[in-house]
């Protein structure tokens, strides 16, 4: 077995004891601001006494403590019940929920935003004549591009080949499950914070 030793600590386990005995247990492991929760059970014998909601709680308190403000975790059929209680919601949650959003667009906002996307080349002009090289290098404004690790949109290596070619950009990879998503405001309050320093870095010259 191959044991490997973290610095800072980011993964703590839990066991519930019900007179002397263990009964559940459960495991957290904190990276992006995320907290993950794995090996959550509970003994046959013993279930049917909040043992797994407590010990689901007291990981997730530790996890708040330490920063983390969204925890994720894989749910058996029979746990999903308990977890709702606690305010999980489920991947087919957010996808109606993403689907909801999406259906108070007017249409044709839509397409345009597509439409500029696929079009929205800044070498497409009289001055570069398509040289998108040169046009990134004629950028003499100092940039931070802080693309997220999981963004399926606009992924970090083509932000990675940009910033070798501007000549004052510097390639910050925000670490998230969150994907496209860590931007929306308030969502993930770690990219936020990440997202102001690296502003009041740059106006601070």
């Amino acid at each position: 077995m191959l044991m490997v030793a973290s610095r800072p600590r980011r993964m703590w386990h839990y066991l519930a004891h019900l007179d002397g005995a263990p009964v559940g247990s459960a495991t957290v492991f904190l990276g992006a601001g995320v907290a993950g929760l794995y090996h959550v059970g509970t003994v046959p014998t013993a279930r049917g006494r909040g043992i797994g909601k407590a010990v689901t709680l007291a990981a997730l308190r530790q996890a708040r403590e330490l920063g983390c403000r969204i925890a994720i975790l894989h749910s058996s059929s029979q746990g999903e019940g308990m977890y709702r209680q606690l305010g999980f919601a489920t991947l087919e949650d957010f996808v109606r929920d993403w689907e909801e959003d999406h259906l108070k667009w007017d249409a044709n906002d839509l397409l345009a935003k597509i439409w500029t996307w696929q079009h929205g080349d800044i070498s497409d002009n009289p001055i570069y004549r398509g040289d998108f090289a040169h046009a990134l290098r004629s950028i003499e404004a100092r940039a931070i591009v802080m693309p997220c690790s999981t963004d399926m949109y606009f992924v970090p290596s083509d932000n990675e080949a940009e910033v070798a070619t501007m000549r004052r950009a510097e390639l910050r990879v925000f670490d998230s499950p969150w994907g496209h998503c860590v931007a929306s405001p308030g969502r993930v309050l770690t990219f936020q914070r990440a997202l102001d320093e690296a502003a009041a870095e740059l106006l601070r010259g």
